[in-house]
């Protein structure tokens, strides 16, 4: 049941997160690929950027909070993840974001919610 209430509480928290994280991939595409002041797209002040970018820093410095209060090391970290160690590394420094799987593993490990890591609380319990 536990993780069957995981899954629903998380939905939401996952979805808005893909939706930003799609966005900011799409005109980053469209920055690298096209000049974007041909669509008159230069310099968008996009919610869902800031969403983002906001999650993310707030991610990076809950990951290491936590990881440091667990007195693991990236290498462990990254074998838990199944992933390699320059990936934690990246997310700690805010140079990348887990994909939604990754980001469930580690709120797991952590026993903490998706919420707490990504800033939308402050309270760490996951809500039963």
């Amino acid at each position: 049941m536990g993780m069957m209430f995981l899954n629903i509480s998380l939905s939401l928290s996952v979805i808005l997160l893909i939706l930003c994280l799609i966005r900011y991939a799409i005109i980053n595409i469209l920055k690298d690929v096209y000049d974007i002041s041909d669509f008159g797209l230069s310099e968008i002040p996009s919610d869902e950027v800031y969403c983002f970018m906001k999650y993310q820093k707030n991610f990076s410095e809950r990951l290491v909070g936590l990881r440091k209060k667990q007195k693991i090391t990236l290498q462990t970290l990254a074998d838990i993840l199944e992933i390699k160690q320059p990936s934690v590394s990246a997310y700690e420094v805010g140079k990348a974001f887990p994909t939604a799987h990754n980001l469930i593993k580690i709120a797991l490990y952590f026993n903490v919610s998706i919420d707490f890591l990504i800033g939308r609380t402050e309270n760490p319990e996951i809500s039963k």
